[in-house]
């Protein structure tokens, strides 16, 4: 009840600040570019002096809307000014898809700039980073806020320079956190960037904040090790799992992604490595590669969660949600170095964690967050338990007409894609009317291609395999006759833009290959069609062969509900209706509700960590900045002979620092795992896992402390003996 009242009283300040904005606009535009540069150079000047941003929101965003008015030809709507404000306080702005987000978060982004702080502007690729700050750099200018794009390509002075002289900065998330794990890894306190952490604006902020949350960041050190003895030992579990028969050596169980040997199947293995007890202790690395070698066979499949880049001689991983490739994410625990091996190229050497931090704990760092999404209230309750951000819907600009049709539920997979292709088929021989198809994996889009292929029907396919052309396939899906195939990247955060003939033949088809585990991503998909008040219609194709219908069992609910009918009879025509929508639906929110559960369970693992990394992290800037280190670790006076040797000494401790870490940090997993056997232990594991984790970190500071003792006392000078 409070939240209501409380969220009801907000979205009226907001609405009242809206309306002061847009009745200065007729006011404004009488201005001339000279005039209004001289009122954003005042404002500046008050910002700066004041402690209170937020009293100065409303003339400053009247001034950069006329500003965005003159520059790129586009007067906000009122909804973006709307947007605007819910973003500069650091909440969730839920706009539809074509209602400017881009221009809108340009509001929020200058006035914090004015303030002289630093503010990041985070998408989810760097073509769309570099895209928008492009759009948005006439604006900055003309404000005089220097600006700038951080990519992964630039150099390490390209990023000093940048962090020093930029104070708006349009990035990635994944790059931005790299780059504050790398200034933790710096020897030289002047090779360190000066990133502050003040306001991070979002952008598709449900696909940072919710589905890469649970993935850390890592920056890894390779250890020593025979690699060809590496490479053996993997292909030799290698050439067992694929020899291993499913349900006769080992069964699977696809829900929870898991599986085990049988009887029959811990013999043969056995027989293989010619060893007794393939579970005792001395054998749990031969159980571990093996076990690790049936997943890489059964659970990650080439063109599914990865591809396989044979030019370069690696593998590049998909995101499940997204359909792009991750070039900088590596698989965990002893997966990469099976899949590696199942595909026949270079086994990536194991290595060693030197620096890790999750997203959750990443953006915890900034004083304020805002994010926009077309799709966030799903997750509005986790957002405001683990962010604090409210989420505000906007209300779209233009009544949305876009008609979402009922599922249409096939069968099999074959009838399925029978009538897909049909349907598509007709509709080249009448309207003609643009359409997306929207496909799960790059095989499932590559296969329909092949459909589509054989009746002659002209298409572009868009999937992490010529995801380059991304932009310029967007650009070219709303023309009339246009078909699309596409992995659920489906260009988002490009509009698909209609031409004048496809509007008139009834706007852009959305048709989904099949319902997604996260129904987030089925709203992303159905929110291409029908921007800024076009039509549009939508519709999802599912089978009971599909992944997300065949491990939730809709197949045995039909069944039971039909008794006495053959599901070949019952299928004649595909099944449709609110309640079979509601039976599809009811594992995504089963999923759902999983998924938090796993990034609450990965938060409150990672809180304790993140005290932690921040207590080394703070240690390791105090040896660095320190003027005399003899008198900070020894309690020693400095002298003449010790000062030319600080610098040395200086990276010795902290890579000594570094070294300790990234031990701990390994240590960390095999404690995370063994809390997890709980008739061993008295408490819960998360419990277990404080206590235990609490006591190695203590063990770990003395041993820091200890062996840069040793090392300061190595650098002092003999005393001669007598």
């Amino acid at each position: 009840m409070f939240d209501l009242l409380w969220k009801k009283a907000i979205l009226r300040k907001f609405a009242r600040l809206q309306k002061e904005i847009l009745t200065r606009q007729k006011k404004t535009s009488l201005l001339t570019d000279e005039e209004l540069q001289k009122k954003a150079a005042i404002l500046r000047e008050k910002i700066r002096k004041s402690k209170d941003l937020d009293k100065y929101l409303v003339p400053v965003f009247t001034l950069v809307r006329e500003v965005i008015h003159r520059k790129i030809g586009l007067l906000l709507f009122p909804t973006q000014v709307f947007g605007g404000i819910v973003l500069h306080y650091g909440n969730i702005a839920q706009m539809n898809t074509g209602e400017g987000k881009t221009l809108t978060a340009l509001l929020p982004v200058c006035l914090n700039a004015l303030s002289g702080k630093p503010v990041y502007v985070i998408t989810v690729n760097e073509y769309l980073a570099n895209r928008d700050w492009n759009l948005g750099k006439p604006i900055f200018d003309f404000f005089g806020i220097t600006s700038g794009f951080n990519s992964n390509s630039h150099s390490s002075e390209e990023k000093k320079e940048l962090y020093a002289n930029s104070t708006v900065i349009y990035t990635i998330g994944s790059e931005l956190g790299f780059d504050y794990l790398r200034n933790n890894l710096i020897t030289r306190i002047e090779d360190k960037n000066n990133l502050r952490f003040t306001y991070a604006l979002l952008d598709e902020v449900d696909s940072i904040l919710i589905d890469e949350s649970q993935n850390p960041l890592i920056i890894s050190q390779r250890w020593g090790g025979d690699e060809l003895a590496i490479k053996e030992k993997h292909q030799k579990s290698t050439y067992l799992a694929q020899q291993l028969v499913e349900k006769v050596d080992y069964k699977v169980d696809d829900k929870e992604k898991e599986l085990w040997l049988t009887a029959k199947g811990i013999k043969r293995a056995e027989t293989f490595y010619g060893i007794d007890d393939l579970f005792s202790f001395k054998h749990h690395e031969t159980n571990f590669l093996l076990h690790n070698s049936l997943k890489a066979k059964h659970f990650y499949q080439n063109g599914v969660e990865y591809i396989v880049d044979y030019e370069r001689k690696k593998i590049v991983i998909i995101d499940s949600l997204t359909g792009r490739l991750v070039p900088n994410r590596v698989y965990s625990s002893g997966i990469q170095q099976a899949v590696e091996s199942k595909e026949g190229i270079p086994i990536s050497p194991p290595s060693k964690s030197s620096a890790v931090i999750t997203y959750q704990n990443f953006f915890r760092l900034f004083d304020k967050v805002a994010g926009m999404t077309g799709t966030a209230m799903t997750e509005a309750e986790e957002f405001r338990q683990v962010y604090g951000m409210e989420v505000i819907a906007i209300r779209p600009y233009k009544k949305l007409i876009r008609k979402d049709r009922d599922d249409l539920i096939f069968l099999d997979k074959k009838s399925k894609y029978q009538a897909i292709i049909q349907r598509i088929k007709k509709n080249e021989q009448t309207k003609k009317r643009p359409i997306l198809v929207g496909s799960p994996s790059v095989d499932v889009s590559e296969y329909i291609s092949t459909l589509l292929a054989k009746e002659s029907i002209f298409h572009h396919k868009l999937n992490a395999v010529n995801h380059r052309e991304e932009a310029q396939i967007i650009k070219r899906a709303g023309e009339l006759g246009a078909v699309t195939i596409s992995t659920n990247m489906a260009g988002r955060g490009t509009d698909i833009i209609l031409t004048e003939e496809s509007r008139k033949v009834g706007g852009l088809l959305v048709i989904g290959v099949e319902r997604n585990f996260s129904r987030r991503i089925d709203n992303q998909l159905r929110g291409r069609a029908g921007r800024q008040g076009d039509s549009g219609e939508s519709q999802f194709y599912v089978s009971l062969e599909d992944e997300l219908i065949k491990n939730y069992q809709v197949r045995e609910q039909i069944t039971r509900i039909f008794q006495g009918n053959s599901l070949r009879e019952l299928f004649r025509k595909p099944l449709s209706g609110k309640w079979f929508n509601m039976m599809v639906a009811e594992p995504q929110e089963m999923l759902r509700n999983a998924h938090a559960s796993g990034r609450q369970y990965t938060l409150n693992y990672d809180l304790l960590i993140n005290h932690q990394r921040k207590t080394i992290y703070s240690y390791r800037q105090k040896v660095l900045t320190s003027p005399n280190i003899f008198a900070m670790i020894l309690r020693q006076k400095l002298t003449t002979n010790q000062s030319g040797s600080q610098q040395y000494l200086k990276s010795q401790l902290v890579r000594e620092i570094d070294f300790s870490w990234a031990n701990y940090l390994e240590s960390l997993e095999k404690v995370r795992f063994l809390v997890h056997v709980r008739q061993w232990l008295p408490q819960d594991p998360p419990e277990a896992f404080f206590w235990e984790t609490s006591g190695l970190f203590r063990i770990t500071c003395r041993h820091i402390r200890k062996k840069m003792r040793q090392i300061l006392l190595n650098s002092l000078p003999k005393s001669p003996t007598n």
